[in-house]
């Protein structure tokens, strides 16, 4: 935690806190940046100072998401609002709330000491789930990933489209490829359209070939 207003005063600031905490493996990196700002406000509500002293508090980060969240007042996401309750809270008793952006990866000591805790808590196996909440995107993946899966399936215990299958095998190969689908490609890939192979097993034409029997 820190009460300074430019990073390179972090050096010389007094560490009042050293916080760990771990988020369910399903939860996203944006969770935890988020988490990471309410827990830091909670300690703030915490802290005993006398009325004549300033009451800055200024959270430092190198994720301009995480910032941008905090902006967009259409964002309503459970930690964005979490936050957002603690600084009302915090600004009630006249402390500062401010939040600054900072490059990742310049040597910074609190964001060094910040990363080695992260990463001791996601080690650490009896380090407390903090949060377990999945967000939705999240959600949305693994449906969409078994739905694959289901279709997959389907398509191999099918009895039929065997010369589709030819041409995709794999049904998620399949959708990687970018392909202009028409009429034309639809008849290669499935056997069905207005060829002789086809007319000729629905019966509609005496022959499967062309008069050049090719």
């Amino acid at each position: 935690m820190s009460t300074g207003s430019d990073p390179e005063r972090l050096h010389f600031l007094e560490l009042v806190a050293q916080l760990k905490f771990k988020l369910d493996n399903r939860c996203s990196n944006n969770q935890a940046e988020q988490l990471a700002v309410a827990k830091t406000l909670d300690v703030t509500e915490s802290i005993v100072i006398s009325e004549n002293s300033p009451r800055t508090v200024n959270t430092f980060t190198d994720s301009r998401i995480r910032l941008d969240s905090l902006k967009n007042v259409n964002n309503h996401g459970y930690f964005i609002e979490e936050i957002r309750k603690r600084v009302s809270i915090l600004e009630r008793v006249n402390w500062t709330i401010e939040f600054s952006w900072f490059k990742a990866h310049i040597g910074e000591h609190g964001n060094e000491l910040a990363d080695r805790l992260a990463k001791d808590a996601a080690r650490n196996r009896d380090t407390m789930i903090a949060f377990n909440r999945v967000p939705k995107s999240t959600m949305y993946s693994e449906i969409e990933e078994k739905a694959k899966q289901k279709w997959q399936k389907g398509c191999e215990n099918c009895a039929k489209a065997d010369i589709t299958k030819q041409f995709s095998p794999n049904g998620q190969d399949r959708l990687k490829l970018k392909i202009n689908i028409t009429a034309v490609f639809a008849v290669i890939v499935t056997g069905h359209g207005k060829t002789k192979a086809y007319l000729h097993r629905l019966k509609i034409m005496d022959h499967a070939t062309c008069a050049c029997n090719k």
